[in-house]
């Protein structure tokens, strides 16, 4: 298939270049717990509020507008 010739600018997802770094840091002997692209390492702990928020169908993202933030108030992107 023929690409633009644009599509040779983009680079890698950073999470790519975090994994091979953590890799090579492995590869050397270091211990290494990922956070990166792959499952963690652990098991997820056991949390009832989060196991209820599951079961109630809370599964999505929220959106950055709904995250508080110290000293202001919280918004709902439809206007000032």
């Amino acid at each position: 298939m023929k690409l633009a010739g644009r599509m040779g600018r983009l680079g890698t997802e950073s999470a790519c270049d975090v994994l091979a770094g953590a890799e090579a840091l492995e590869g050397s002997g270091r211990k290494v717990i990922h956070f990166e692209i792959r499952e963690p390492d652990f098991d997820t702990p056991q949390h009832e509020a989060a196991m209820e928020a599951l079961r109630s169908g809370q599964t999505n993202e929220s959106s950055t507008s709904s995250v508080p933030v110290a000293g202001r108030k919280p918004t709902t992107g439809l206007g000032p």
